[in-house]
């Protein structure tokens, strides 16, 4: 009787290191070619060209690249990112995306609460993923994602119900830019959300929103300017958050951005009026913020390029993208002291009383048990 030999299959090397914690953006081959061509023309590149294959390649290694096989990439990364920080690149993260990746997510949140993300046909086309957001990638990913930390958790609230609403995609350009700098954004959706009265604190819609603002580090207000300021359905909202609950204070030190957008010409009554909001609400609003005139002139055909609906380049792009930086830099500062900012004298003193009150009445109760 023969016996077959039977030869073991390689291990595979990956397993052997961590796994990805993002989802890097992916960049065409003919935007590398165009790269390689502008940077042969002007004799000088921002970028470094890593080929990671191994021997399976035809052709040998493409120029001007530094050929560095998969399996021994892990290890020299900290190497690589000396050696090219010094040399002024911050390649470790040009046009990295540091978002939740899908695998990772709920499904349940994803849908309800993320519809500005686009599908995978034009993600790659996408204005946001091209940005050169280092700085704030490096922050994220130094201060939270490498430390085990949570990630910033955004909520962000908009002002109008029109089916083409102008400020909810401001609102979702907004919010592209947030997650792709790793945020966990959370955009509310206020259509079934009553009128703020004094009866209906239980409906469903009040609870999902005061849940959220609880739920949240801080929030991106946007709202269209009607008749010279913010939109009723924007107020109704801020209005359906107290300001406290019980012991909690559903907004109280969180960081605020805000926006507005405009049917005419520049204004900022609505931005001043959202500010004056915010600092009543007691939050920290940064002191960037954007204003869109002549919105529907910003915005692209819903069937144009990059998924349609989306914000042409302009000065007023340039400053939401400032705004959503500053935003997320401001709320890695001020997240491990929101219980500082809320420890105020007055406050102490209002708990200090409750404290005795319900003593005193504890003893009360306990001489009444004693008397029966």
């Amino acid at each position: 009787m023969t016996t077959a030999s039977v030869t073991d299959s390689p291990t595979p090397w990956h397993p052997a290191y961590p796994a990805p914690r993002n989802t890097p953006a992916t960049i065409r081959r003919e935007d590398v070619l165009d790269m390689i061509k502008q940077s042969a023309e002007t004799s000088s590149r921002d970028y470094i060209l890593v080929d990671l294959r191994r021997n399976h390649h035809e052709g040998g290694t493409i120029r001007n690249s530094i050929n560095l096989p998969a399996q021994s990439l892990y290890p020299t990364i900290p190497t690589l990112y000396t050696l090219f920080k010094n040399a002024g690149l911050y390649s470790a993260y040009h046009r990295t995306s540091l978002a939740i990746p899908a695998y990772e997510d709920e499904a349940h949140i994803r849908t309800t609460y993320r519809p500005f993300l686009l599908d995978d046909a034009h993600s790659d086309r996408d204005w946001v993923a091209r940005l050169e957001l280092s700085t704030t990638l490096k922050m994220v990913d130094l201060q939270v994602l490498r430390t085990g930390g949570d990630r910033p958790k955004v909520l962000v609230l908009y002002g109008s119900m029109r089916q083409r609403s102008y400020s909810r995609l401001l609102a979702f350009e907004a919010s592209r830019i947030l997650f792709r700098l790793g945020c966990d954004v959370r955009m509310y959706d206020p259509t079934g959300l009553p009128v703020k009265d004094d009866v209906q604190h239980s409906h469903p819609k009040v609870q999902e929103l005061r849940d959220l603002s609880k739920w949240s580090d801080g929030h991106v207000w946007i709202s269209p300017e009607q008749h010279g300021n913010l939109t009723a359905v924007f107020k109704n909202q801020i209005d359906w958050i107290p300001l406290s609950t019980g012991s909690v204070r559903p907004t109280q030190g969180r960081t605020l951005a805000i926006a507005q957008v405009s049917g005419g010409s520049q204004s900022f009554n609505t931005v001043n009026s959202l500010r004056i909001l915010g600092r009543w609400m007691r939050m920290f609003t940064i002191p960037n913020q954007s204003s869109v005139p002549m919105a529907y002139t910003q915005f692209t055909d819903e069937n144009a390029d990059e998924g349609g609906s989306r914000l042409m380049p302009s000065g007023n792009r340039d400053r939401l993208v400032d705004c959503m930086e500053e935003f997320v830099k401001y709320t890695l500062v001020m997240r491990p002291h929101f219980d500082l900012f809320g420890d105020r004298n007055s406050e102490r003193e209002e708990k200090r009383i409750k404290e005795e009150k319900a003593r005193l009445l504890d003893t009360q109760n306990g001489i009444s048990l004693t008397e029966m």
